[in-house]
């Protein structure tokens, strides 16, 4: 019985590292993709413009990438238990 727990933990353990460090490799390139999709809109339109223009240029950037995207996603922030509907 002991030899057996063992190896389910031994089991568990490794499969646990591997989730890890897939998670991680997922997590660096999904970031990595993102990064460059800013870069490739700064490098276009330059600093000192609206907000909402380089948002609507990451967007599509991101787009084109093949990632799913939701821009300006509403929310309602609860506040000791009540919604605080409000626009952002």
């Amino acid at each position: 019985m002991v030899c057996l727990n063992v190896k389910v933990q031994t089991i568990y353990y490794t499969l646990n590292q591997l989730f890890t460090e897939i998670t991680k490799k997922y997590v660096n390139q999904l970031a990595y993709k993102i990064v460059g999709c800013a870069i490739e809109v700064h490098k276009e339109l330059g600093p000192g413009l609206l907000e909402s223009l380089y948002e609507k240029c990451l967007v599509y950037e991101l787009m084109e990438k093949g990632l799913k995207v939701t821009s300006q996603q509403q929310i309602i922030p609860l506040y000791k238990g009540i919604e605080c509907k409000s626009k952002l």
